[in-house]
């Protein structure tokens, strides 16, 4: 038996094989839900919404780079929950300001 020389051919001989990029494609963003601006005119926090290889996230986040938090939905209720989610979020943000550095 001689071994497989490519990726190609190992697929071709193994059917089950399954492949992953290297880097997984970047989300695609869907909505943004709300943007914050400290009071100080630094920095804003947005809440955006993304479609990924997964299902559907939600960040909160200042830039792309920069991210504060996230959450994945699935399922055929995502958006709704996603919605809801930014929703609370935004809620405790306001109630619960984060410190003047930002």
């Amino acid at each position: 038996m001689r071994l497989a020389t490519s990726l190609v051919e190992m697929a071709a001989h193994n059917p089950i094989a399954q492949f992953t990029a290297k880097h997984p494609p970047k989300p695609v963003p869907l909505v943004t839900y709300w943007q914050i601006q400290s009071a100080g005119g630094g920095k804003t926090i947005t809440c955006a919404g993304y479609e990924t290889a997964d299902g559907l996230e939600i960040r909160v986040q200042y830039c792309d780079e920069d991210v504060i938090a996230s959450k994945p939905f699935h399922g055929p209720d995502a958006r709704r929950l996603m919605e809801a989610y930014a929703l609370e979020a935004r809620t405790e943000i306001e109630n619960n300001p984060p410190t003047a550095s930002w």
